[in-house]
């Protein structure tokens, strides 16, 4: 048997071309994140301490608050690794992105290919051509937009009164005495110290005049437009309208075709990456139903040249399972960690419904058209429907 997290960023194709089928053992998506988390904590505790890792392995709970942090900072990209593992496995290594699972190339898997943007004119709209009539272009030579200019609402500068206060002019009662003032009974009239130039004598020009303040000129407007034809509807009704496109616009998602791991292409395992059974790690440590799931492996191992010679009888098989998981014999698991259970840990809103979206898209994948056929899409769909409950 080889245990192998392959094509997760954990796991590694390490066992060259010696295995010769594919049996997929799926958890509960929500288990399978605490879990994810524990046993890095435990390679980490045993890499600190120089310890083996069977030292330390499903021995106890790590902190509640170190699965806190690591849940914030990794789950809703592990999501998309759950369903993107699993449809790589049921597609027999089908090249799929991680996160919209398009089909992607061999070079940028796992990763969607980066589009190439357009050139330096990627963004000009399209315009009438300044020169050419009935034209339309995106060459970008069209004349920016320019504020209309406006007039200073005082004709010539002034002083501004905080920086250089004019006191208001006022006459001095010494010399200008009040109208209308009466000395001995006499009134004297009042005196007008504002008096009116004389004119100016005949051959002399009168006083320069301001020159008149020029009219404003507007720019002529040109109008933008997104694309060619609503360039030619606007600016040349009903006439005929042709193009300089100086930007022609590529397709926005390449042509790729179907391509698959080579690992799988080459025929490295000899029956192929679709698996030829779906395992629930759930049901095979439950009391009820584990019995049953132990059969279903055996099952697989059954006729298999090389594998059926060795395997024990199936009166046996009972008896194995007991021993193993409710008497607890053998190395540690996953259920024998002290501690915390996994009830204990939660997930927020955000990541429950992120988790919900991903399981419906598995669901609705393997659950319609030729996959409803296979029986191991059939026990997939089964499960997942448990999961998402």
């Amino acid at each position: 048997f080889i245990k192998s997290n392959y094509p997760h960023h954990e796991g590694y194709w390490s066992w060259g071309t010696v295995a010769d089928q594919v049996v997929m053992v799926v958890r509960n998506m929500r288990r399978t994140m605490v879990e994810y988390h524990d046993i890095l904590f435990d390679i980490a505790t045993a890499k600190k301490n120089n310890l083996a890792y069977t030292d330390v392995l499903y021995r106890y709970r790590p902190p509640i608050d170190s699965f806190f942090e690591w849940r914030d900072y990794r789950v809703m990209d592990e999501i998309h690794w759950y369903g993107w593992f699993i449809d790589y496995w049921m597609e027999g290594g089908k090249l799929r992105d991680i996160k919209t699972h398009k089909l992607t190339t061999p070079a940028a898997w796992p990763y969607y290919p980066k589009i190439e943007e357009r050139g330096p004119c990627k963004d000009d709209p399209w315009h009438a051509h300044i020169d050419l009539p009935n034209v339309c272009t995106n060459s970008g030579e069209y004349i920016p937009p320019t504020p209309a200019p406006t007039r200073s609402p005082t004709q010539y500068p002034t002083r501004s009164p905080t920086k250089f206060p004019t006191p208001a002019p006022s006459r001095s009662p010494t010399m200008w005495p009040t109208p209308n003032v009466t000395y001995a009974n006499y009134t004297r009239p009042p005196i007008d110290p504002y008096v009116a130039p004389p004119p100016a004598p005949l051959g002399l020009e009168s006083p320069p005049v301001p020159p008149p303040i020029p009219p404003i000129v507007q720019a002529p407007v040109q109008f933008l437009f997104n694309s060619l034809q609503e360039c030619c509807n606007f600016e040349f009704p009903g006439q005929p309208c042709s193009m300089i496109d100086e930007c022609p616009t590529p397709s926005p998602t390449p042509m790729i075709t179907e391509s698959y791991d080579p690992h799988c292409e080459n025929g490295e395992i000899a029956n192929g990456c679709e698996p030829v059974a779906v395992i629930s790690a759930e049901k095979l440590r439950d009391l009820t139903e584990g019995a049953a799931e132990t059969v279903a492996i055996a099952n697989v191992l059954t006729n298999r040249p090389g594998i059926s010679e060795y395997l024990i009888a199936d009166e046996a098989w009972q008896c194995i399972w007991e021993e193993l998981i409710p008497n607890g014999k053998g190395n540690r698991m996953v259920q024998d960690r002290e501690g915390y259970v996994e009830e204990d840990y939660n997930f927020s809103a955000e990541m429950l419904s992120e988790m919900t979206v991903e399981l419906d898209r598995l669901i609705g994948k393997y659950g319609s058209g030729e996959w409803t056929g296979k029986a191991t899409a059939n026990r997939l769909v089964s499960l997942l429907m448990e999961h998402r409950g």
